[in-house]
């Protein structure tokens, strides 16, 4: 008599995690792969895409801010500068907060009378 064959490596993982826990499996080692490529982009490709994704904002702004008036009007700079502005306020918020360095007061020390060696501090 021949014995079954025995699942793969996949079936008994479909077996101990089930169907859903598999396919959750297969979503995080995509995932993950895709990190690990994002790490391979050049410099000089990341200075294009952002190159690129600036162009289009420019493109965008401009085609918003005609509608003000000429490129070069006062309203049209003025639409252009305020877009701007805004930008950097929803960039400066999304930044977290820098916290103050913590100052604290200095120690005053002085030497325990009628003893040796001994100070005390506050």
């Amino acid at each position: 008599m021949r014995a079954s064959p025995s699942p793969g490596p996949r079936a008994n993982a479909r077996i101990a995690l089930g169907e859903k826990g598999a396919e959750i499996m297969r979503r995080v080692l995509i995932c993950v792969a895709a990190l690990v490529l994002a790490g391979c982009v050049s410099k000089e490709e990341l200075q294009a895409r952002h190159d690129a994704a600036m162009a289009e904002i420019a493109a965008a702004d401009d085609q918003k801010c005609q509608s003000f008036g000429a490129p070069g009007s006062d309203s049209y700079i003025q639409c252009r500068t305020s877009l701007a502005a805004a930008r950097a306020q929803a960039a400066a918020l999304a930044q977290p907060p820098m916290s103050p360095p913590q100052m604290f007061p200095a120690a005053t020390c002085r030497p325990i009378p009628g003893s040796v060696g001994a100070v005390s501090c506050q």
